[in-house]
């Protein structure tokens, strides 16, 4: 049993060439294999930048957002308070 556990931690040399991908797409390696390769396509590849950048013009939108609500809260509570007292003195 040592001698087929040691054996498989040997490096083998590689069974075959690499393969070069098509016009587009690009080769991603798959985490603990050193042969295997995932196909990736550079549209997907824009896609998924697009989505990041999209998300964050949306954090920043959010930030923005939620300081004209504080801005704009306080002043509708002042409008309220004070129309309230005004309207009760007559």
């Amino acid at each position: 049993m040592t001698s087929s556990s040691a054996s498989s931690t040997i490096m083998k040399p590689r069974a075959h060439t690499l393969m070069i991908p098509p016009s587009g797409f690009k080769f991603v390696p798959k985490p603990g294999c050193f042969e295997c390769y995932d196909i990736w396509c550079d549209r997907c590849e824009s896609k998924d930048r697009r989505i990041i950048e999209l998300e964050m013009r949306n954090n920043e939108l959010v930030k923005h957002i939620t300081l004209l609500q504080s801005k704009l809260f306080p002043m509708a509570e002042k409008a309220a308070g004070s129309a309230a007292g005004g309207g009760g003195g007559r």
